[in-house]
Order: C-alpha cells, then sequence, then structure tokens
C-alpha cells in the first residue's frame, strides 16, 4: 500500500511521535485537553495553517470539535465585553495611536472606548478560558505567553524567509510585490510594537515554542501533518 507521506513528512513525524512518547514514557499529571498557539512572522502563513489543521483535526474522531480562533477570538471578545471590533483587531496591526485612528473611524457617540490595556486584559480572559477548555487553535494575539502556564499547549510558529512572506502578501491581497513589502514592513512593526508593549522581557525566539517551522522550507500540508503526532498521540508536556 504507498504511503500519502513522503519520505520527509513521515521522518519527521516520526520524529515528533517518538519525541512525544519518550516525554511521557512516565506519565505525571496529564493534561485532560489540548490546544494550540500559532505564532507567525507576518506573511508566513499561520493563518491558514491553523484553518487547514482545525480543518484536519476534525476529520479525525474526537470527543468534540475543534475550532479556530482567530477573526472568531475578535468575534467573540466584541460580544462577550461589548467592545468595538475595530478595537480588538488592532492589537497587532497599528504600531502607535491605535485607539485615536480607530475612534477617528467612528462617528456615532454611544460607542465604548476602552484603552488599549483594558481591550487587552479582556483578550488575554478569552484566550485563557479557550485554552483551558481545550480543542483551540488560538491565532496570535500573545497566545502562547499568555498561556504558557496552562498544561497541554502546544506552542508554534511559523516563520519564512522575508522575500517568500512578500510574495506571499502580494498573492493573498492581490497587490504588486513592491505594495506588498510596504504592507509587510507596516506589519512588522505594528507586531513588533504590539509585544513590545505588552510582553517587554520576552522574545519571540525558537526557545519560546514548542515547535518552529519554516514555511518556505515545508508547505502547509506538511507542517499540518507534522504537528498531528503531537497532539494525537500521549500529551506532551511543555
Amino acid at each position: 500500500m504507498s504511503s500519502r507521506y513522503s519520505p520527509g513528512e513521515l521522518n519527521i513525524a516520526s520524529a515528533m511521535l517518538h519525541a512525544a512518547m519518550e516525554e511521557n514514557a512516565h506519565p505525571t499529571h496529564a493534561p485532560s485537553h489540548r490546544f494550540v498557539t500559532v505564532s507567525r512572522q507576518a506573511g508566513a502563513a499561520g493563518r491558514t495553517f491553523a484553518r487547514e489543521l482545525v480543518e484536519k483535526l476534525n476529520s479525525l474522531p474526537h470527543d468534540r470539535l475543534w475550532a479556530c480562533w482567530d477573526q472568531e477570538l475578535v468575534e467573540k471578545v466584541s460580544k462577550d465585553y461589548d467592545i468595538e471590533k475595530a478595537l480588538v483587531a488592532q492589537l497587532e496591526q497599528n504600531p502607535h495611536n491605535w485607539v485615536v485612528e480607530v475612534l477617528e473611524g467612528f462617528t456615532t457617540p454611544d460607542k465604548r472606548h476602552p484603552d488599549e490595556m483594558i481591550v487587552y486584559r479582556r483578550v488575554a480572559m478569552v484566550v485563557r478560558a479557550l485554552a483551558e477548555a481545550g480543542n483551540a487553535v488560538i491565532v496570535g494575539r500573545g497566545g502562547a505567553f499568555l498561556t504558557a502556564d496552562i498544561p497541554g499547549g502546544l506552542h508554534v510558529r511559523l516563520v519564512a524567509p522575508r522575500i517568500r512572506r512578500i510574495a506571499h502578501v502580494a498573492e493573498r491581497e492581490g497587490i504588486s510585490e513592491r505594495e506588498a513589502a510596504t504592507k509587510l514592513t507596516q506589519m512588522e512593526r505594528a507586531r513588533d510594537a504590539f509585544y513590545k508593549r505588552h510582553w517587554p522581557d520576552r522574545s519571540l525566539g525558537p526557545e519560546e515554542f514548542t515547535v518552529t517551522f519554516n514555511s518556505d522550507k515545508l508547505s502547509i500540508p506538511q507542517i499540518v501533518r507534522a504537528v498531528l503526532p503531537m497532539l494525537q498521540g500521549a500529551p506532551v508536556h511543555v
């Protein structure tokens, strides 16, 4: 019978599964649920990975379905705390004067406009609640740092060479590569500023995550297949 996986994919999946089994040869206080946080360089296809991972997980037998929390997280925070969606969405997107710029777009007098720290505290509460409930793939918003103390987390980081990320943004947005390069720079500055504001003592280096993938060297389906053993087998303690 032919395999669905290439030799390289099998080697990656086998190594990760072996690591998970070795780590849990003598399990203690194994978490009863799993969740995934996805950190990504701008243009490294983190959102695509998150959605394809959830789709693949939900094709397998589970007690309950997995869910992706990206724009869905914005919607939930906005609904649960009566905060404008734009204020939540802007957290990682605007490097300076984010509240002022968002508020300038509002014309109705009855909108609630909490400051950024209040908004992020609400986001943090929801992210932690989703992680504790399990079966959640949480994209961005400092999810790996917010949930570092919660058992059962798999913290994934996606990176790629800048030239490849520019091409990805150009294709995704339907714009020229020159425009994509400008947009990517803006996104990078915004995310850097976000992490410096809220996590000044933490880095986005590989040591902060369970695993880091280069999405230029591996396709998104390959990365999904490599991650699955870490979620399907015995829980990995991180």
